[in-house]
């Protein structure tokens, strides 16, 4: 997946701001996946200890698509995406 999106980015010859979104995306898709997994082996004991409201939050945010999220919650899967093209381009 990471690199269909490294090529979607180069075929576009995307713009900064375009290649923010296809690879916060794509970190969206990826914690999304993770996420499930974690609540697939967690007991309920331990989904009570998270909180109701955070396991119904993640939950929610896991099953919608990137585009659907609220802003606030986009730029979250941003900031993760500038952190990775940073490390692309050899920065920190």
């Amino acid at each position: 997946a990471a690199l269909k999106t490294i090529v979607a980015i180069d075929e576009r010859n995307a713009d900064e701001k375009e290649r923010v979104e296809i690879v916060a995306a794509e970190c969206h898709k990826q914690w999304s996946g993770w996420i499930e997994w974690m609540f697939s082996k967690m007991t309920m004991d331990e989904g009570r200890h998270l909180g109701r409201y955070y396991v119904d939050r993640w939950q929610r945010q896991a099953n919608t698509h990137y585009a659907d999220l609220t802003e606030e919650e986009k730029e979250s899967d941003r900031i993760e995406a500038r952190k990775i093209l940073a490390a692309l381009r050899g920065q920190r």
